[in-house]
């Protein structure tokens, strides 16, 4: 075809994307890899076989077809997300004119030869599984589904995720699986593919079953508005929104550029921007505030632990070091556990104000005490 012509007389290799892709590790890596006379490379998917795609019966209705008799439906199918192309073996065995035959045999087929989209299907057919398999680091894919399949959530259950885990996640389990989907592979991901009908720009900001991800270890340093971790067989996975790694990497400069025109087709662009810078202004807006709240959480963390008097602490558990009496009368006896609430409004830096689990009055409000009537309690974990 005219486009494998264009190529073959100056490019050596070709790197295609999928435009719901965001990049984190480095292309040279692959990109002059030995691909072991393979026309291209892809990460294979045994999540997803052949059959999901390809109507096998149809294909077999269909007139002889040479190699296609030996198509596998149990095959694992490859996510080409990211495929990269050596460009003169793919032009030699011609597999764009192969890939364009078969959406003629599509068309002309009595029945639906496959399912399940429109570029995947034929492109699995042309290569019936000849190509380089990839690390799957390169296309850590579904961060755009809605659910899991049953064989999915079985793989997922069989790392050791339970009930509980899932439900601190958000996820459900259905009768068709799990919802939302949940990633495992973008912790050490190069590459991650929203594959799916979720894309993140389609995304409301209050939606709360979203696909969630194991947090990328290129993107610790960064600070997620949603964070939830989870053990699983004494190892901590740390999940964070899919939704959000995608916001990360939003070029402002891009959503706030205005067309060059007037016309009708510069008046729906003005359109789309109004959308765009809308959302951008919404996810602004929620880092500012994700932000202004961290400073006040960690505020009021520095306050409990500054020192009081006597070196306590807000939220310290003590103990009663003797009978404590008020007006005459002994109200806490030794030994009895109480929680530091803070320093005495009217003596901050002499006296704590406790609350103590029981006093003998039956009064339930708290006591202004010097330091040395009570002492840190005892660890209670410690052998007696």
């Amino acid at each position: 075809s005219q486009s494998s012509e264009t190529y073959s007389a100056q490019t050596r290799r070709l790197i295609y994307f999928d435009a719901d892709i965001v990049i984190l590790g480095d292309l040279a890596d692959i990109f002059d890899m030995d691909m072991e006379g393979k026309p291209c490379a892809a990460v294979p998917y045994c999540h997803q076989k052949m059959a999901k795609y390809i109507n096998f019966n149809v294909l077999k209705s269909l007139p002889y077809l040479g190699d296609t008799e030996e198509i596998d439906p149990g095959s694992c199918i490859a996510n080409r997300g990211l495929l990269l192309i050596d460009v003169k073996v793919w032009s030699s065995l011609k597999l764009t004119e192969s890939i364009e035959l078969w959406l003629e045999r599509y068309r002309a087929a009595d029945g639906e030869l496959w399912v399940n989209g429109m570029s995947q299907p034929p492109w699995l057919l042309a290569m019936n599984g000849n190509y380089m398999r990839l690390n799957a680091d390169w296309n850590c894919n579904s961060l755009g589904r809605h659910s899991m399949d049953p064989t999915e959530a079985a793989q997922l259950r069989k790392m050791g995720f339970e009930e509980e885990h899932l439900t601190s996640l958000r996820v459900e389990t259905t009768t068709w699986g799990l919802v939302p989907y949940v990633v495992t592979c973008s912790s050490t991901a190069k590459l991650l593919h929203y594959n799916g009908a979720m894309k993140p720009w389609l995304l409301d900001s209050d939606t709360v079953q979203v696909p969630v991800c194991t947090m990328p270890k290129s993107l610790l340093e960064y600070k997620f508005n949603w964070v939830q971790e989870v053990d699983i067989l004494g190892t901590t996975y740390t999940f964070v929104t899919c939704s959000e790694i995608w916001a990360l990497f939003l070029a402002d400069d891009l959503l706030y550029s205005e067309p060059v025109n007037n016309t009708a087709e510069g008046a729906e662009e003005l359109e789309k921007l109004a959308d765009a810078k809308t959302w951008a202004n919404k996810i602004n807006a929620d880092r500012e505030k994700r932000q202004k709240d961290r400073e006040w959480r960690e505020k009021q963390l520095a306050e409990r632990r500054k020192k009081l008097a006597g070196g306590y602490y807000i939220g310290q558990t003590i103990q009663a070091a003797h009978d404590i009496s008020v007006r005459g009368k002994v109200v806490v006896r030794k030994n009895c556990e109480g929680v530091v609430q803070g320093p005495s409004l009217n003596h901050p830096t002499e006296r704590l104000n406790v609350l103590f689990k029981e006093r003998r009055d039956k009064k339930t409000r708290s006591i202004n005490v010097l330091p040395f009537e009570v002492k840190p309690g005892e660890d209670k974990d410690k052998d007696d």
